[in-house]
């Protein structure tokens, strides 16, 4: 260990340079033999203590610590940030402190001074090391003082030293369980069994007594029938040619394409405020706008009952033609919590701003519905 020796300095013993830096360096090796003893590597960077984030995801609030390299100890001021594209890095900076010193040719320079590491956001691998891959003090300890073998073999020694009677943890467990109150198995067993026998007895009288649906299964399926409504209707029309579609009903201003084949029912559509009918509808075309190029203009989705004269909107989409054919989707749903006393209609109509445009959409035009509650 370096030392300085002193014993003679009423002698005026001169202080140089050399000197104050034996100081510093019996400070640095001891704390570098201290580290070292406790099986930290002094190429990497290990925290001493502190540095612990208690944010989350993005979000960083990392506290003030210490850590350990290169022979040296450094300390690291706390850090907050966030950022969804960098990380925290760790890079070393020298910092002055106080008034700088008066030599004897009379410059002036820094000499005191403060290493430190400061935390930053970075790109990952910008920075002397990621705060993610600092190693922990504990985690150093614990592999050299060889933690997880030690318990391993503490666990061997209380199974081994157990009793004649319970020679492993295993067969203790066992003894245990078997130590439970026979009288409230044997209770449970008699409990499950009348509950079965309850059960068959009344799934025999709802069977028995469903003229033609003789099986539990049939009831079931009519029972799932009526509560989803178990219906689904389509109108499709031509094949439809995805590559060369071909656009040959026309609609003008304010003009209705009612799907005949798509009419549902009145008596499918049974529904109250406890139990709402939902319908949920899909409509597909392909269409050519008439006109100008870029005017845009209003496709709606409609409905009403059989006998009405209003058709009622469901939901419109903006559309603009450029002289091309082009395609088109459309959902909405339509909540019902009285039943129609008609059938409902559905239907696809124009509205232009102008008044004076006109489309023409596929003939393969489908819309599709499927009821459920």
């Amino acid at each position: 260990m370096k030392r300085n020796d002193y014993s003679n300095y009423n002698r005026g013993q001169e202080i140089s340079g050399v000197t104050f830096q034996q100081h510093q360096n019996q400070v640095i090796e001891t704390l570098n033999s201290v580290m070292l003893s406790l099986g930290l590597d002094a190429n990497e960077k290990t925290a001493l203590w502190g540095l612990q984030n208690s944010g989350s995801g993005s979000s960083y609030n990392i506290s003030a610590g210490a850590i350990f390299t290169q022979g040296e100890i450094f300390l690291v001021d706390a850090f907050s940030g966030t950022s969804s594209t960098n990380v925290p890095v760790l890079n070393p900076i020298t910092l002055e402190v106080g008034d700088p010193v008066r030599f004897a040719d009379g410059s002036i320079e820094a000499v005191h001074k403060d290493h430190k590491y400061e935390i930053s956001m970075g790109a990952e691998d910008s920075g002397d090391v990621n705060y993610a891959d600092l190693k922990q003090l504990k985690d150093v300890l614990a592999v050299m003082l060889d933690v997880d073998a030690k318990l391993n073999t503490f666990k061997s020694e209380i199974v081994d030293g157990a009793s004649e009677g319970f020679d492993t943890l295993a067969e203790l467990e066992a003894a245990l369980a078997a130590k439970a109150d026979q009288s409230s198995i044997t209770q449970l067993q008699s409990d499950i069994t009348a509950a079965n026998t309850y059960t068959d007895t009344k799934v025999g009288e709802l069977t028995a007594g469903a003229n033609d649906l003789d099986t539990l299964a049939k009831v079931e399926e009519a029972a799932e029938g009526f509560q989803t409504g178990g219906a689904s209707w389509q109108n499709t029309g031509a094949i439809m040619d995805y590559a060369n579609p071909i656009v040959t009903r026309v609609l003008n201003h304010n003009d209705i394409l009612h799907f005949h084949n798509a009419d549902i029912p009145a008596a499918r559509l049974t529904a109250s405020i406890e139990k709402p009918r939902i319908v949920k509808l899909f409509c597909d075309f392909h269409y050519s706008k008439q006109g100008p190029d870029n005017d845009s203009f209003t496709i709606i989705l409609v409905y009403r009952e059989v006998g009405d004269s209003v058709w009622q909107s469901l939901r419109g989409k903006g559309l603009f033609g450029d002289g091309n054919i082009k395609h088109c989707a459309m959902r909405a749903h339509l909540e019902l919590v009285t039943p129609p006393a008609n059938n409902l209609q559905f239907g696809l109509k124009l509205v232009h701003a102008g008044g004076n445009l006109s489309a023409t959409i596929s003939a393969e035009t489908e819309i599709e519905f499927d009821t459920i509650y």
